[in-house]
């Protein structure tokens, strides 16, 4: 079983991003040549490149670390996990997103739904930073398909900011799916509502955004 040990947001430098996971199995997980755990990957900058496999650069128990190489900005970065065991007479494999097929090495035909994250499509950015820093955040996350997005508005020394106020909502590739808020609003706690019943399993950005600051996070819509 492979599980995510952390969600990835949005990469502001074009570094490489080291990328850990936990795989656990009642046997043994072999990490020699065409056994080990492995990360598939692939970069579309103006169009898909092949997928590529990495072996984990470090490991301890069940925790595998594994370092995909910097990418220009706004690339669009794709990844799946894969790994498979010594049960006999054939070893049993899974990828994670679940689907994809293959053995020695493990998950050679990628799964049809793969995470994503971007390089820097929106980042965080501000101009005469407000006293306090926005939060913003939303719960469930994974979701299927309605996550509520909790955000609070800072205040200035005289306890009240109005802000003009847009939350949209993105793809991977950085296309607008909806308006969430578009209006003014004084300084607090909100949340409001984002129901992905319409869309796809896959990774998309939520972003708040104002006058003076704008800060992105990342969501998982599985279903």
């Amino acid at each position: 079983m492979i599980e995510y040990s952390q969600f990835f947001t949005t990469v502001n430098k074009p570094a490489p991003v080291i990328i850990k996971c936990v795989i656990k199995d009642n046997g043994l997980i072999r990490i020699r040549i065409n056994e080990a755990p492995l990360l598939y990957y692939r970069k579309h900058i103006n169009s898909w490149s092949a997928f590529s496999a990495l072996s984990a650069y470090s490991s301890n128990a069940d925790t595998f670390y594994f370092s995909i190489p910097g990418s220009l900005e706004k690339a669009v970065v794709e990844y799946y996990f894969a790994a498979q065991d010594i049960a006999l007479p054939s070893p049993l494999m899974t990828t994670l997103p679940a689907g994809g097929s293959g053995i020695n090495p493990p998950g050679s035909n990628p799964p049809s739904i793969r995470v994503r994250f971007k390089v820097n499509p929106f980042g965080y950015s501000s101009v005469n930073d407000p006293e306090n820093k926005i939060q913003i955040s939303n719960f469930p996350n994974p979701f299927n398909p309605v996550t509520k997005i909790n955000y609070e508005l800072p205040t200035s020394q005289n306890g009240r900011i109005i802000n003009y106020i847009t939350i949209k909502v993105y793809d991977v590739l950085g296309k607008e799916i909806v308006t969430l808020v578009n209006r003014k609003q004084d300084a607090g706690s909100y949340e409001v509502v984002f129901d992905g019943k319409d869309l796809p399993s896959g990774v998309y950005f939520y972003s708040l955004e104002s006058e003076n600051f704008r800060i992105t996070k990342q969501m998982l819509l599985l279903k």
